[in-house]
């Protein structure tokens, strides 16, 4: 095997080097069509944040913490009075 100059080693080392960085390069698109791909999940992902968190308007969330609200309002006592008046009004109409 015969002795290689310094130019002919140097070059060696330029061809791997160019080859990594075309290896890398690969690497780098693989990554970015990745990201692109995810990029429609991430606006969905950041719209559903907006439609629970709010943005500025009142949210998802906010709305159904007032209806809970309201149906906590309904309690036992409450429906019965509600009962008992409705009984009442039937009574009256329907009695001779």
């Amino acid at each position: 095997m015969a002795k290689k100059t310094g130019y002919e080693e140097v070059a060696l080392l330029l061809n791997e080097i160019r080859s990594s960085q075309i290896e890398i390069g690969k690497k780098v698109d693989a990554l970015e069509s990745t990201l692109d791909k995810r990029e429609h999940i991430d606006k969905m992902v950041a719209d559903n944040y907006a439609l629970l968190h709010g943005n500025g308007k009142p949210s998802f969330a906010a709305t159904r913490d007032k209806v809970e609200g309201w149906d906590r309002k309904f309690t036992a006592l409450s429906l019965l009075v509600v009962g008992n008046i409705a009984v009442s009004i039937i009574v009256k109409v329907y009695s001779p």
